[in-house]
């Protein structure tokens, strides 16, 4: 599984060659989750605290945690944060919102959603209106996951049409973490598309 964030116009991709020690090719990190380039400090001096804490957080969860091998029974909620960067080597926007997600383990689906989005976009904030709607199902041989974040937001009284993969796994010995990467694209306006790719980190 390999994960692309861009921050600063900075693309960041395991697959091209990051070597762990905190180059400008980012940094991999291992653990529920195996060889996800994530951006170096650096990469992130210009982002927004919340995208800040996200990668933190995704770093300190994916590699401090072991893939969990026997989920629990009944349910579980858990609560983190979703971020993303859009692509392209002059796009610095990022964005990032609070993740709420429900696992029904003996149903093998996760349901939630993403609100309270906000990010930056050339050096100016900006506050998204409308959530993210989460659909995911849990593999029926391990503890991993996969599925699809998708709504409309408004910024400005106009409409930006999002749709997006998510991939991931619990982590921990009773699956405590849900964590992964997200990729997809942003339909503007203007007829424009934008795509995306980011990291998203919960804890139950």
């Amino acid at each position: 599984m390999k994960s692309v964030f861009c921050i600063t116009g900075i693309c960041l991709l395991a697959a091209c060659g990051g070597d762990g020690d905190g180059s400008d090719m980012g940094i991999l990190s291992s653990g529920i989750l195996q060889d996800i380039e994530v951006p170096s400090t650096a990469d992130l001096a210009d982002t927004p605290a919340g995208v800040q804490a996200l990668v933190a957080d995704f770093r300190d969860l994916n590699e401090n945690n072991l893939p969990t091998d026997t989920l629990p029974g009944g349910t579980g909620d858990y609560t983190g944060t979703y971020g993303v960067g859009l692509d392209g080597e002059d796009n610095d926007t990022v964005i990032v919102g609070d993740m709420a997600l429900t696992a029904n383990f003996g149903g093998r689906t996760i349901t939630g959603s993403v609100d309270n989005l906000s990010g930056r976009s050339d050096g100016e904030d900006f506050t998204l209106s409308n959530d993210l709607h989460v659909n995911m199902t849990i593999d029926d041989s391990d503890s991993t996951v996969s599925g699809t974040i998708a709504g409309t937001v408004e910024l400005d009284a106009e409409d930006y049409d999002i749709n997006g993969t998510l991939d991931g796994g619990f982590g921990g010995d009773d699956g405590e973490v849900l964590l992964g990467v997200t990729e997809g694209s942003i339909d503007n306006p203007d007829g424009s598309n934008d795509e995306f790719s980011g990291y998203w980190a919960t804890e139950g």
